[in-house]
Parts: C-alpha cells; sequence; structure tokens
C-alpha cells in the first residue's frame, strides 16, 4: 500500500504512494519541518495523527 520510488524524483527528492495518491518527499533522510508535514499528509489524504 506504502512505497517509495527513488528513481522518480530529482537531485534528494523521492516519490512517495500512498494507495493511489502521492507526494514528493525531499531528502527522506532529514527532519521535515511542520509545514511540509502538513502538506504532505493533505496530498496523501490522512492525518498526522494516523501516523
Amino acid at each position: 500500500m506504502c512505497r517509495v520510488d527513488e528513481k522518480r524524483g530529482k537531485g534528494s527528492h523521492v516519490t512517495l504512494y500512498f494507495g493511489d495518491r502521492l507526494t514528493i518527499v525531499r531528502n527522506p533522510k532529514d527532519e521535515l519541518k511542520t509545514g511540509t508535514m502538513h502538506a504532505m499528509c493533505k496530498q496523501l489524504g490522512i492525518e498526522k495523527a494516523d501516523l
């Protein structure tokens, strides 16, 4: 249901798939900022509390 495609993205960015939705993740080894995390959850259709 959830997968990461490292080939799809530029530089240190990767594509995260969650079901039929997707979002772009900046270097997955770095800490995410709050706004970025909120936007990613919105794109994936999940709540932060679901994580």
